[in-house]
């Protein structure tokens, strides 16, 4: 491979955050979410979509407490696990969780 070759190849490679990027939004099955300190969703992808009901648009800035259930809100529950991902850089749970149409499912996050 001559430098010229070389150099085409290398610029016009997807970088590591692309990739991963890239990786990220292909997974359907996956509720994948993020969210800043104060629980506001700042990525959402296809399979969170799938799983929650609520599109990317609908989420996007708003806050995550609408997928916890009321018995959690009552409890506390989102601002502890806030408070533990703060603290740690993210927090473990195992609860149930509340989809759009508020129908109820029983999931592992982290």
């Amino acid at each position: 491979m001559n430098e010229m070759s070389a150099t085409h190849t290398a610029s016009s490679s997807p970088s590591a955050s692309e990739l991963l990027r890239n990786v990220v939004e292909s997974v359907k099955d996956v509720a994948i979410v993020a969210m800043d300190i104060d629980g506001h969703v700042t990525y959402w992808n296809i399979g969170a979509e799938r799983m929650l009901g609520f599109t990317e648009d609908e989420m996007l800035g708003k806050s995550a407490d609408i997928f916890f259930v009321p018995e959690d809100l009552a409890k506390q529950a989102a601002e502890e696990e806030r408070r533990l991902a703060g603290t740690h850089g993210s927090a473990e749970d195992e609860r149930w969780h509340m989809r759009k149409d508020g129908s109820r499912f029983w999931a592992r996050a982290s």
